[in-house]
């Protein structure tokens, strides 16, 4: 059972590999911050620059405050608004 090109299904200390420290917990920070270098490392720059997600961003935030701003004035003006209805109601056959 388990992947041999992974490494899964074999225990942690062999999938860590000859690595300074004595503890298990030091060998895999050391290995995490290994993969964590090569990973930044070999990250492509246009990955970092794309906009789109922030463009997306931008608009929910918007729309967020709009609603916000839509619920509180209807909240204050709740009032006005049954009045004016009510007086059309009131002024119809």
């Amino acid at each position: 059972m388990g992947c041999p090109k992974l490494g899964l299904g074999q225990p942690l200390a062999a999938l860590l590999g000859p690595v300074p420290g004595r503890d298990l917990m030091r060998r895999f920070t050391f290995r995490f911050q290994r993969l964590l270098v090569v990973g930044l490392a070999t990250a492509r720059a246009p990955r970092l620059t794309r906009e789109e997600g922030q463009t997306f961003v931008e608009y929910a935030v918007i729309l967020g405050v709009v609603c916000v701003a839509l619920a509180g004035a209807l909240t204050f003006l709740h009032d006005r608004i049954a009045g004016f209805y009510s007086q059309i109601t009131n002024q119809l056959p």
